[in-house]
């Protein structure tokens, strides 16, 4: 009987030891996989942008027929809502607030933004092929190639990343939120998903 007690008491302490990881080497979580996070999460945010707004703006009309229909109440309760969603939901728009005039407006512009890139004839955006953060007035971090590289700016619409074999050479369109880019002779288009918050 006592043999019972001390096999289910090791079980136990082994069960308890994996428990809290002792004996196990500790392992950071692959680049790739936070790439490819990164990647589906910008994707989703991007697609889900235009359901965003559509909410927001169907809960807007919702509360001003509410209140046009003297159920003020009711209004209030849909516009916590709208206000609530617009909280959690951020921003609507990655929109530069001021379209730049100079090379160090455009500069401003595009620090901390984060930039999908698709080929040029992806007019669906199906396949992501890049991610370009341009984390500050120097460098701008390319997902596929996991390094940072130079980059700068020399007028209020065109920039220049120096890539591995050449650079690559944006246009940007600031009203749209897109660019289109050139790397060995192939052209892309880049959209603005937006900019990465100040910590």
């Amino acid at each position: 009987m006592k043999s019972r007690y001390m096999i289910l008491l090791q079980c136990l302490i082994v069960s308890f030891l994996i428990s809290v990881g002792v004996g196990q080497e500790e392992v950071d979580e692959p680049k790739e996989l936070k790439l490819l996070r990164e990647k589906f999460l910008t994707r989703v945010d991007l697609e889900m942008k235009p359901l965003r707004e559509l909410y927001a703006k169907e809960l807007q009309k919702l509360e001003d027929q509410l209140v046009r229909d003297r159920k003020l109440s009711e209004a209030v309760i849909v516009k916590n809502e709208k206000d609530n969603y617009r909280k959690a939901a951020g921003p609507s728009a990655p929109a530069v607030a001021v379209i730049p005039d100079s090379v160090d407006k455009a500069k401003s512009a595009m620090k901390s933004s984060v930039w999908l890139v698709y080929a040029a004839e992806d007019k669906k955006r199906e396949q992501l092929l890049d991610t370009y953060h341009f984390v500050d007035e120097k460098n701008v971090y390319v997902f596929s190639s996991k390094k940072s590289f130079p980059w700068s700016v020399s007028s209020a619409k065109k920039a220049s990343i120096a890539f591995i074999s050449g650079d690559i050479s944006i246009s940007m369109d600031f009203k749209t939120h897109t660019a289109t880019s050139v790397y060995q002779d192939k052209k892309y288009t880049i959209y603005l998903a937006g900019k990465v918050p100040k910590e």
